[in-house]
């Protein structure tokens, strides 16, 4: 009884500091944040703590970024391939390409 006395209690706090910050700012009537955001992310770190609220927007980061890390990991193994290729002709018209199947050196 006593614990869920502690979480209405600074649940309260919380709801309550989220609308002076909101007041001291003077938002105006179409906030880009909703003022209920901001009073459900103060509830959800007050029933679960500050590591959930910093786990949890460090998650939506990450899903608002995976389209950078796709075309990320796409542009690297472009290059990987660009650089093999490269790096195979250099060593052909040097002569140092290694045949390895018919046991030769191969050149042009």
């Amino acid at each position: 009884v006593r614990l869920g006395l502690l979480y209405q209690q600074s649940i309260l706090c919380y709801i309550f500091q989220a609308d002076s910050i909101l007041a001291a700012t003077e938002m105006t009537p179409n906030p880009s944040i909703p003022i209920a955001a901001i009073q459900y992310i103060g509830l959800f770190t007050a029933m679960m703590g500050s590591r959930f609220f910093f786990a949890f927007a460090f998650d939506m980061t990450r899903l608002g970024t995976l389209h950078i890390h796709y075309l990320s990991s796409l542009f690297s193994s472009c290059q990987r391939c660009e650089l093999s290729t490269l790096t195979t002709l250099w060593l052909l018209f040097r002569g140092k390409k290694r045949n390895i199947l018919r046991h030769r050196s191969d050149h042009l």
